[in-house]
């Protein structure tokens, strides 16, 4: 029997560590995001996947104040969500 109940599915990770002692070398934190998200592609084993992806959820955990973080991610990945969460 097939399940159709839809359920989120998590097809890869990805980590970013910047360990520079250069405060100028500091990164922004969407671009983070976006290299974490194509490194999960990677680990998918499929770096075309992202823009496949159909629900964009972020969870605010930075002080920097972004307007619409989850369409901005999605944007420069090249993705067309239907669905975007910003807690």
């Amino acid at each position: 029997m097939i399940n159709s109940t839809p359920m989120p599915v998590l097809v890869g990770v990805g980590q970013l560590t910047n360990r520079s002692k250069d405060p100028e070398a500091k990164g922004d934190p969407i671009d983070y995001m976006v290299e974490c998200a194509k490194r999960a592609a990677e680990d998918a084993g499929d770096p075309d996947i992202l823009p496949q992806i159909d629900s964009m959820a972020i969870i605010r955990v930075m002080s920097r104040d972004y307007t619409d973080e989850p369409r901005r991610v999605a944007e420069l990945l090249g993705a067309k969500p239907n669905d975007f969460v910003y807690t």
